[in-house]
């Protein structure tokens, strides 16, 4: 290889790895999801990236919501979690038996569409996905009940039901970072 030959492999080398560098920048900076940690309470979450995290005055309710992209139809998403201390539900399942009756009464159009488990490290969690009218609009939500101590955990995933399957991969991302921390 001749001398500018080697230069040239050179400097094409330094173009891609600067190339790398900035996009990896780039990533950090507007697409890496934003982990939440909720010390107090317990837990961390990774919501997805670009979304907006809402807190409240006490510690035991966060939410994040998104919006899709022009060419996807411009829908919002939210993902919130609430923290309860729970001393009577032994356990994540008997959370679904009591929320689903109490949801049918208290939500407009409340419609149980599947249920089932989902695993997060050390829980088997049951979820429920139903449709209801939040402020006059049809609403799909996915919500999901863990326990660990003394607190209950509700994870709750909605948008509307034409939106909701483009923001699953969210969801659900968003859902398998929780982790449970003790404080």
């Amino acid at each position: 290889m001749s001398p500018i030959q080697k230069k040239i492999v050179v400097l094409a080398a330094v173009a891609v790895a600067s190339f790398a560098i900035a996009l990896g920048g780039l990533w950090w900076v507007y697409w890496r999801p934003a982990h939440f940690v909720n010390a107090s309470e317990g837990y961390s979450i990774r919501f997805p990236a670009g979304w907006e995290v809402h807190t409240s005055e006490t510690a035991s309710y966060v939410y994040a919501d998104g919006t899709l992209g022009p060419n996807e139809g411009e829908a919002e998403g939210t993902i919130s979690i609430v923290v309860v201390d729970i001393q009577s539900l032994p356990n994540e399942g008997r959370g679904v038996a009591w929320w689903s009756p109490l949801a049918a009464t208290r939500f407009d159009g409340f419609t149980r569409l599947r249920e089932g488990n989902w695993h997060i490290p050390g829980h088997d969690v049951p979820w429920v996905e139903f449709s209801y009218l939040r402020e006059k609009v049809l609403t799909q939500g996915w919500q999901l009940y863990a326990r660990e101590g003394n607190k209950g955990y509700i994870l709750l995933c909605y948008a509307v039901p034409t939106a909701f399957e483009k923001f699953r991969p969210d969801f659900e991302r968003t859902v398998r970072s929780l982790r449970f921390e003790r404080p």
